[in-house]
């Protein structure tokens, strides 16, 4: 027959593994939340000529995704030279669209790698284009994530408080960080 010791042993083990699961989901939706912000922030600083750039933008789940092919985004394979400004926004945010898609899909523990598999992209980065200075995208991005750490922080944290349920079993973690994270909208 079980002491009182034993079940109270058996409590504190149960409220430690709830306790390690809401700091591991926490972790995730704070991972998806920078993520996130981080891609929007490279479409926002990418050049736009004909939108190569910014459709081959990349999400890796578990290392670098090394694909050439630019992002299906459902619009025409490219924008015309100097397009509006109107048409360049919506290619961008298609771009970021299908990026936060892919970013929901990381589990918990998987590292995401956002990276631009055109082959100029060092260029546009370091060296400008197209008669330009250089962009920094992905500098100008890491600074932006710096300086929003603390907000990004605490985005994730009142959202977990706003769910308002413990997470059982780990394998809750994932689904329910997944449905927070999409009625997420950061702002920049």
């Amino acid at each position: 027959m079980p002491t009182q010791t034993d079940k109270r042993q058996k409590e504190f083990e149960k409220e430690l593994m709830n306790f390690e699961n809401e700091i591991d989901a926490e972790v995730l939706l704070l991972k998806i939340i920078t993520a996130r912000y981080a891609a929007r922030r490279l479409a926002k600083e990418s050049p736009v000529w004909q939108g190569t750039y910014v459709k081959s933008h990349r999400v890796g789940l578990g290392s670098q995704d090394k694909s050439h092919e630019p992002i299906p985004l459902s619009l025409p394979g490219f924008l015309p030279p100097k397009a509006s400004s109107a048409k360049a926004a919506k290619f961008k945010q298609r771009a970021v669209k299908t990026m936060h898609e892919k970013i929901l899909n990381t589990k918990l523990g998987e590292k995401i790698v956002l990276s631009n598999s055109v082959p100029y992209a060092d260029q546009v980065e370091f060296l400008g284009w197209m008669k330009t200075s250089a962009h920094h995208t992905y500098g100008k991005t890491m600074l932006g994530i710096k300086t929003n750490a603390k907000r990004l922080s605490r985005l994730a944290a009142s959202n977990m408080r706003k769910m308002g349920k413990r997470i059982k079993k780990r394998s809750d973690i994932g689904p329910v960080i997944k449905v927070i994270a999409r009625g997420i909208r950061e702002s920049e």
